[in-house]
């Protein structure tokens, strides 16, 4: 649950400032997997079935995307996004992937 908290807003982060925290999650799933350190940690995910930060941010992201198109994300963030169909009518490749434009420096 750690992992998560946020993670839409601070998983896009730089890789200087998350790798700290990648670091201790494959060290993490190395004790847990009684692993030696220079075992990969990729087939490790796989077999414990866990998601690599990186995975985990892409997830919720999506997840984000999701309630937004549903309009299932509280009230505040309803206004966090414009589709592109409702500023202009033109057959456009955004308007092809009903892609959304955001209002301002907001990170979803």
């Amino acid at each position: 649950p750690y992992l998560v908290y946020c993670i839409c807003v601070w998983g896009n982060a730089d890789l200087t400032t998350l790798q700290p925290i990648i670091k201790l999650q494959k060290r993490v799933i190395r004790t847990i997997s009684s692993a030696p350190k220079t075992t990969s940690s990729i087939p490790l995910f796989r077999k414990l079935k866990l998601l690599q930060l990186s995975q985990i941010y892409e997830f919720h992201v999506l997840l984000f995307v999701f309630k937004f198109k549903r309009q299932i994300l509280p009230a505040v963030c309803n206004n966090m996004f414009t589709l592109v169909s409702d500023i202009h009518k033109y057959s456009t490749r955004a308007t092809a992937y009903a892609g959304t434009v955001p209002l301002g420096p907001i990170i979803p």
